[in-house]
């Protein structure tokens, strides 16, 4: 029976065109174009069933080949997607990289910019309102400190205030330059590093604070009241500082009896390490010493300073804080003057008030420069006033810098924190953190 038209190929047929009839035997009858009958024999008939198989087999495995074309497909699609983020993530550290680099060098600018304001500083008085600095009439802190633009961002130089942190990581990122007794009441906190939150514009003098480093037996007393005044025991204090004259002095001998600390103290505990015997060089040196908890540093730490280290005490009594002025002026109440502690937190509070003139805050142009015959003193007062006088100085000798620069692009911000000689403007102290 003829089951239809096949094209066979040259090797089997020559190329002829011809209608095929299977029939049960073993041979296959064809007729050509011309109608002659002719026989396919038995291994043409096997050639022919294997080219169909192959044909229907291709047709069966073309579906699993486009599944798996299309899987591999997928798979690159993937993987440019996964190279395209990476790229894209890779260009955006590198942008902030280069963000952070500009930063760096705005907060350099805003330091070169205030050693110019310091250098144009002629007046022989520093106060809260202009130290290291000239203002002009009307003119403000934030007018000449206060987000200064330029062309990728800006710079800020600011001394922070408020409450603060009670452990060394907020001192090693500056949260706090600045704080009054009246500001330590309540719970310490601190903002993150590098919010401008409850700050001031402009420089600070390090002779606001208590120089460790020109304590001695005679006035080492003034650390120990500053203890007291943040909230501690007198034992806490006076170990703290009696250990702090033998941890700068040089020789090994225990001061103060049993409340001192020498080399045989640290040398016996658990972590043991060396009596410095030397000046101190970094605020940080205080956590070594004998009492100094990180509570006692955090209360106590802007309130203190180690410059310079060679020199006797002085302090600035028209920029230094509450807890500074009511720590020296306890020094030298007691029988020695005939007054009491009553007495100096009576000074205290006049000198304060006096100063700050008008202005609440005492941190604006409002402020007054301090002066014995114009604070309405009486005699107690006066005597301590004139007690505590050899210690006084108006102009300042070292001044802090903090600067903060912003890159606009990115957000990156760098922060440098130095303290400079007002004399020839050298650096003695430099911190950068980006």
């Amino acid at each position: 029976m003829i089951k239809g038209r096949v094209f066979v190929t040259d090797e089997l047929l020559r190329g002829e065109q011809c209608k095929v009839s299977r029939a049960q035997t073993s041979s296959l009858r064809f007729e050509t174009a011309r109608g002659t009958p002719r026989t396919i024999r038995p291994a043409v008939t096997h050639r022919l069933r294997v080219f169909q198989g192959l044909r229907s087999k291709l047709r069966q495995e073309s579906g699993i080949i486009l599944i798996v074309v299309l899987w591999v497909l997928i798979i690159l699609t993937l993987l440019v997607v996964g190279i395209g983020r990476r790229t894209s993530v890779d260009v955006a550290l590198a942008r902030f990289e280069i963000g952070k680099l500009k930063a760096k060098y705005l907060a350099l600018s805003g330091f070169m910019y205030a050693r110019a304001k310091i250098l144009e500083d002629k007046d022989n008085v520093d106060t809260r309102a202009q130290c290291g600095v000239v203002l002009e009439e009307g003119q403000t802190l934030e007018d000449i400190f206060g987000r200064i633009e330029l062309e990728d961002g800006y710079f800020e130089i600011f001394y922070s205030i408020g409450k603060y942190k009670t452990d060394n990581h907020a001192f090693l990122h500056g949260c706090i330059e600045d704080v009054s007794r009246s500001k330590m009441k309540g719970e310490l906190s601190c903002s993150e590093p590098g919010d401008l939150s409850g700050v001031q514009y402009g420089l600070t003098d390090e002779e606001r604070r208590i120089n460790l480093n020109a304590l001695t037996y005679n006035n080492y007393k003034i650390l120990s009241h500053l203890i007291v005044q943040a909230g501690f025991d007198e034992q806490t204090a006076e170990t703290i500082a009696s250990s702090v004259i033998d941890w700068r002095d040089s020789d090994d001998n225990n001061f103060n009896d049993h409340l001192g600390a020498e080399e045989s103290y640290y040398s016996a505990q658990e972590s043991k390490y060396h009596c410095k015997n030397s000046p101190f060089e970094s605020l940080e040196e205080l956590l070594l010493v004998r009492g100094m908890t990180e509570e006692v540093f955090g209360a106590i730490k802007n309130d203190v300073t180690f410059f310079p280290q060679k020199g006797s005490m002085k302090i600035n009594f028209n920029t230094a804080s509450e807890n500074v002025l009511l720590a020296l002026a306890k020094n030298f109440s007691g029988t020695k003057t005939n007054t009491t502690e009553a007495d100096a937190e009576s000074l205290a509070g006049k000198m304060l008030s006096y100063r700050a003139g008008d202005d609440t805050v005492g941190d604006t142009v409002g402020g007054r420069v301090i002066s014995v015959n114009d604070m309405g003193l009486n005699a107690k007062e006066k005597v301590l006033f004139l007690s505590m006088a050899p210690y006084k100085t108006e102009k300042s000798q070292y001044l802090r810098i903090k600067v903060k620069g912003v890159e606009k692009a990115t957000g990156a911000s760098a922060l440098i924190e130095t303290v400079v000689n007002r004399n020839d403007l050298s650096v003695v102290s430099w911190r950068r953190r980006l």
